[in-house]
């Protein structure tokens, strides 16, 4: 089963969101909360207010694949609501941190959230169980995995030892 750790564009704009670059963390953690509350019909209005700042589809995606279909029977939406409430309840200090988010595909079945906070940010890794169309293409950050194993898929060989360790793109453009 292959692990891979990557970025979706929804994770972009949600780091975009809680960077403190574009407003003050405090209205974001503020408007987020109200968001939260409103259940999946609050999340997916918040995508569909901001459809221009996210890729095509997002809103609908983010509805059919996590909160209403797909992984809804996994408890996504309430596991994402809470799991975000717990990182802008941790993140909103005196000094506020922003938050930063990362998914990884492989490593089990269910659907977890992970909130880690550390000094600088506080990190939060989105688990999703195995699927074939991991990765992103439209993100604008790209990510990649280093392993060892047979170069092929894109990978390029970074040591031809035996086995040859190669790095392969896993999200972005």
């Amino acid at each position: 089963m292959a692990h891979l750790v990557y970025k979706t564009s929804g994770a972009e704009f949600l780091d975009d969101f809680f960077s403190g670059t574009t407003q003050p963390l405090k209205e974001a953690f503020e408007q987020s909360q109200v968001t939260l509350s409103g259940g999946t019909d609050g999340i997916i209005d918040f995508a569909e207010t901001h459809a221009e700042e996210l890729p095509d589809d997002t809103a609908a995606d983010l509805s059919r694949r996590w909160l209403r279909d797909g992984y809804a029977a996994k408890h996504a939406e309430r596991i994402l609501r809470r799991g975000y409430e717990e990182a802008i309840r941790l993140a909103g200090r005196d000094q506020p941190l922003p938050i930063e988010t990362l998914f990884v595909t492989g490593a089990g079945d269910e659907f977890e959230l992970h909130v880690t906070e550390g000094k600088r940010r506080v990190t939060v890794v989105v688990f999703v169980p195995e699927t074939r169309d991991y990765g992103s293409t439209r993100t604008q950050l790209r990510s990649w995995v280093v392993r060892a194993g047979p170069a092929g898929d894109g990978a390029e060989t970074l040591d031809s030892g035996d086995p040859p360790i190669v790095k392969v793109q896993t999200s972005g453009a």
